[in-house]
């Protein structure tokens, strides 16, 4: 299977049907209008976070990535990276995307001063993602609003 990962831009939303399709493995994620998800893409950008798809050749998005970077006023003003919304498309699974699509985000972040990657997940995934450096540090919480 070929692909390439990128970040996502907005001659991408073309492929508009296959992003959300993949976005669904992960919650509950509605197609939007091509002119919401420009919008969106745009305050996501404007932010400074990224949006890394794994694209097929066939222009099918078939894994997507969140990387946002916040500007901190301790360390110096340092910078640290959030990892979000990690997704292989069903039946794609096993092909290296997310490897591929983490590998990206890590190089992103250090490219843009972060000290640090952070990253929520499932109990289940955490031997995952410590075979990429990551390590278990305390407890997450979490308000729904």
């Amino acid at each position: 299977m070929e692909y390439i990962v990128k970040e996502l831009m907005k001659k991408d939303l073309e492929y508009l049907d296959s992003f959300f399709v993949t976005l669904s493995n992960l919650t509950d994620a509605p197609k939007q209008t091509r002119e919401k998800t420009e919008n969106l893409l745009m305050g996501i950008n404007e932010q400074g976070s990224k949006i890394f798809i794994a694209i097929t050749t066939e222009g099918e998005i078939i894994g997507a990535l969140t990387l946002m970077v916040e500007q901190k006023m301790i360390r110096g003003g340092a910078k640290a990276g959030h990892i979000e919304d990690v997704v292989t498309r069903e039946g794609f699974e096993g092909n290296g995307i997310g490897k591929a699509l983490m590998n990206t985000a890590i190089e992103e972040a250090k490219n843009c001063g972060c000290y640090k990657i952070i990253l929520d997940c499932d109990n289940e995934l955490t031997g995952y993602y410590k075979k990429f450096g990551f390590k278990t540090d305390g407890a997450f919480m979490r308000m729904y609003l």
